[in-house]
C-alpha cells in the first residue's frame, strides 16, 4: 500500500467516523421534532424542573448546606444534559463540515494522482 493508498484510507475512515457522528446529530433533530420528549423533556426537565430547583433553593427552609448542595447538583444535572445534548449537535455540524472537506480532498488527491499517470 502506497503513501496515496494510505491517505485515502484515512480519509475514508475520517468519513465514517463522521457519518455516524452525523448520524447521532440527526437523532437529536428527530427527538427535538417529537412531542413526548418536548413535553418530558426539554419542556419538562429544562424548564419546569429547572425553575422548581431555582425556586427551591431560594425557600429558607432549604438553607442547610446538605440541602443547598442537593439542589445545586440536580440544576448541575439538568445543565449537563442539555450540553450534552447542545454538543452533539454542534459536533454533527462539525463533522457535516468535515465530510464535505475529506471528500473534497479526497477527490483532488485521486485526480492528482490521475493525472500523474
Amino acid at each position: 500500500m502506497d503513501s496515496l493508498d494510505n491517505l485515502l484510507a484515512a480519509l475514508d475512515r475520517s468519513i465514517a467516523n463522521s457519518k455516524k457522528t452525523v448520524e447521532i446529530g440527526a437523532a437529536v433533530g428527530r427527538l427535538m421534532l417529537s412531542r413526548d420528549f418536548k413535553r418530558v423533556i426539554l419542556d419538562g426537565y429544562f424548564k419546569d424542573e429547572a425553575t422548581r430547583l431555582v425556586h427551591e433553593l431560594a425557600k429558607v427552609e432549604n438553607q442547610s448546606e446538605a440541602r443547598r448542595v442537593s439542589l445545586v447538583r440536580q440544576m448541575d444535572s439538568v445543565a449537563n444534559l442539555k450540553a450534552y445534548m447542545d454538543r452533539l449537535v454542534d459536533e454533527a455540524g462539525f463533522a457535516e463540515k468535515d465530510i464535505a472537506l475529506n471528500n473534497q480532498s479526497r477527490d483532488q488527491l485521486i485526480e492528482g494522482e490521475e493525472d500523474g499517470r
